[in-house]
């Protein structure tokens, strides 16, 4: 109502509810897995995705709604926004991923320097529980997987030996490598 009592009406504005997306996503790993496997997460219910592992962007607003990574930690926690055509956001629930460590394994060779054809016996050790080991020489498979802890090898020239052990959880780790040289036996003495 103005001074003269005169009234006007103000124009109507209506406003317009937008939908939210629904934010889901999902893994194609649930169980425990060794460090180093790589998990698909796949998001959906919008059209543009930012994923997130502990609160921190790992894959920026795109169209792409798949995540792939192997960086992953025991208890990490990964979970995606989307957005739809209107621009609204919503967060989809969080998933905690669980990682088993990859055993350490200490390799020793009881010689570092060898005669021609002299036997060498290596060891190998671990902490981690129902370790099963596969000897290399020179990157080729020497002694077949299995629970034994030592090897034993002789060469007419230098080698390396390297060991890959595998845990009762099936993670499998390589150890350190032990090179070896071999001293030639002058074939003049007799």
């Amino acid at each position: 109502e103005d001074a003269n009592g005169c009234f006007d009406d103000s124009p109507v504005i209506n406003f317009e509810t937008l939908a939210l997306p629904v934010a889901t996503i999902g893994v194609d790993i649930t169980a425990p897995v060794c460090s180093g496997t790589p998990f698909t997460f796949t998001a959906g219910g919008g059209v543009h995705y930012t994923f997130y592992v502990n609160n921190v962007e790992a894959q920026a607003f795109s169209l792409n709604n798949i995540f792939v990574t192997n960086a992953l930690n025991d208890g990490d926690a990964v979970h995606v926004v989307v957005s739809n055509n209107d621009n609204c956001e919503s967060t989809s629930n969080i998933i905690t991923v669980q990682i088993l460590d990859l055993p350490v394994i200490t390799l020793s060779g009881n010689k570092p320097l060898a005669c021609e054809n002299e036997v060498v016996t290596f060891t190998a050790s671990s902490a981690a529980a129902g370790m099963q080991y596969e000897f290399l020489v020179d990157g080729t498979v020497t002694q077949a997987l299995s629970a034994t802890t030592t090897f034993t090898y002789g060469a007419a020239g230098d080698f390396s030996v390297q060991v890959r052990g595998v845990d009762a959880n099936g993670c499998e780790g390589l150890s350190n490598v032990v090179n070896v040289s071999v001293s030639q036996v002058d074939p003049t003495l007799t």
